[in-house]
C-alpha cells in the first residue's frame, strides 16, 4: 500500500533548497505503519494533494520556500477516513506545519513542529515557535527522511 503526494514546489538541488522547478520521484522514509510516502512532481500546483487509501488520511498541503535551506510544508486540510468501507467517515480540518531541511545531496530531514521545534536549526538559525503553526499533539508524523530517487 502506498501514499502519494503531488508536489510542485521542488527547487533544483544545486541550490540545496526546495522550491519550484525540480520534478522527480521523492521517497519519504517514515514510520507511519512502516510504509513509505512517495512524492511525485506533477507540474505547477501550489496546493498538492496528499492521497491515501481507505482507512488512512487524505491531506492537502501548501509549500513555502523559507530560504536558509528550508521549506515549510503546511497541512491546510485533513480528512481522516474511519471505516469508510461501511460508509462511516470522519472529516477533521486542521492546520499543521512541517519543514524540510537540507542534509546533503538528495537528502532532507522532514520534521514537524511543535514536537521538536527547539531541536532544529538551519545554517545556525534556530527555528522557534514563532515559525510554526501549532499542530495537534496526536500528529501521525514525526521526523522522517526524504531521499531523492534518480
Amino acid at each position: 500500500m502506498q501514499f502519494s503526494l503531488s508536489i510542485a514546489t521542488l527547487l533544483a538541488m544545486s541550490t540545496q533548497t526546495l522550491g519550484a522547478s525540480l520534478f522527480g520521484l521523492y521517497r519519504i522514509q517514515q514510520n507511519f505503519n512502516g510504509e513509505d510516502l512517495v512524492l511525485t512532481g506533477q507540474g505547477n500546483n501550489t496546493t498538492p494533494t496528499f492521497g491515501a487509501p481507505v482507512g488512512k488520511a487524505s491531506q492537502i498541503w501548501k509549500f513555502k520556500d523559507l530560504g536558509e535551506n528550508t521549506t515549510q510544508i503546511q497541512c491546510v486540510a485533513t480528512k481522516q477516513y474511519l471505516n469508510c468501507g461501511t460508509g462511516s467517515c470522519l472529516e477533521s480540518p486542521t492546520a499543521q506545519t512541517f519543514y524540510l531541511e537540507y542534509q546533503g545531496p538528495y537528502q532532507y530531514t522532514f520534521f514537524n513542529l511543535p514536537h521538536d521545534r527547539s531541536l532544529r536549526s538551519t545554517n545556525g538559525k534556530e527555528i522557534t515557535t514563532a515559525d510554526a503553526t501549532e499542530g495537534t499533539e496526536d500528529n501521525i508524523f514525526e521526523v522522517i527522511r526524504v531521499e531523492f530517487c534518480e
